[in-house]
Formats: structure tokens, C-alpha cells, sequence
């Protein structure tokens, strides 16, 4: 079997794996997505060569682009539900950060495509926004004492965790 197929075939398993956790767990998507871009990263880096370029590519693509897009389908097509699940009321900013979720999506997606500079500036805006929104996260938690699964749960630490890891590849790729 040629490793086009294979990877192929491997991309369609992950699309059915974290089809599966937006169904039986949806607070934990963001924690999946993370490990599957790594998971992708790492084999097509043995297959290919270069794990830093690969995982900079698969973790984009996987955790700042599929991510991006379920961002944008909770906080516009389910806001109500998401708002709940964050220990929040309702918002138009929720509309608002669902189609900035959407544009990062659709950035990470292409990354998959377009490379270098421009794989570069989609790491460093949605790191700026996801640790931001690690930050308010933590507020929430300190303040309000707000622990709700999509506040305090895996999102808080894949907020930090995945921005940390893409910001580190970065560094090992350009310095």
C-alpha cells in the first residue's frame, strides 16, 4: 500500500474518531483534536521525513483548523447549549467569537496547503487569541469560581497546551 493511501485512509479514521467525541464527549474535542494533529504529525514525518514541518502542518490543520470550524458550529449553530457548558449566558460576542473561530478554522485548514510564512502567522494568531482565552478561563475560575466542563475542563489546558507546542515547533523551525 503506498503511504498516499495509507495517510488517506489514516485521515478518514481521524475524522471518524473525533466525529465519535463530538457525539459521546463533546467537552473533550479540543484535547482529541491536539492529539490527533500530533498523532498525524509524527507519522507522516516517519514516512516522510521532516517531523517539524509535519507537525506544524497537522497540528494547524487538525487542532486550529477542524478545531476553528466546531468552534464556529458550537457558539453560532448551538450557542445556547455552548454558553451553558462554559457556565455562560447566551451573548451576541458569542456570535461574534463563533465566526472568528470560523476564519482561524478556514486558515488552519488551508495551512494544510500553504506554508511557511503563512502557516506562521495562523500559529501566532490563534495563539494569541487561545491563550487569551486561557487567561479569561483562569479569571473565571479564580472570580467566579466557575468550574463547568467547558470552562475548567480540557479546554483550559489544551488553551495553553496547544499554542505552547505550535509556538515551540515555530521556534525550532525559523530560529
Amino acid at each position: 500500500m503506498s503511504s498516499v493511501i495509507f495517510l488517506s485512509i489514516m485521515q478518514f479514521i481521524c475524522l471518524g474518531i473525533i466525529t465519535t467525541v463530538m457525539f459521546k464527549k463533546p467537552n473533550y474535542y479540543s484535547g482529541v483534536l491536539l492529539l490527533i494533529g500530533i498523532f498525524m504529525g509524527l507519522l507522516m514525518g516517519y514516512l516522510r521525513g521532516g517531523y517539524v514541518d509535519n507537525l506544524l502542518v497537522q497540528i494547524t490543520f487538525w487542532f486550529i483548523g477542524i478545531g476553528g470550524i466546531i468552534g464556529f458550529t458550537g457558539h453560532v449553530l448551538m450557542a445556547k447549549k455552548v454558553a451553558q457548558s462554559i457556565g455562560w449566558e447566551p451573548s451576541p460576542f458569542q456570535f461574534e467569537l463563533g465566526w472568528a473561530s470560523l476564519g482561524m478554522g478556514i486558515a488552519g485548514i488551508l495551512s494544510m496547503w500553504f506554508h511557511d510564512g503563512f502557516i506562521a502567522a495562523v500559529v501566532i494568531i490563534n495563539a494569541a487569541f487561545l491563550l487569551g482565552a486561557a487567561y479569561g478561563h483562569a479569571r473565571e475560575m479564580i472570580v467566579k469560581k466557575n468550574f463547568s466542563p467547558n470552562n475548567a475542563g480540557v479546554i483550559f489546558y489544551t488553551d495553553i497546551l496547544g499554542p505552547v507546542i505550535l509556538l515551540i515547533l515555530l521556534g525550532i523551525k525559523y530560529i
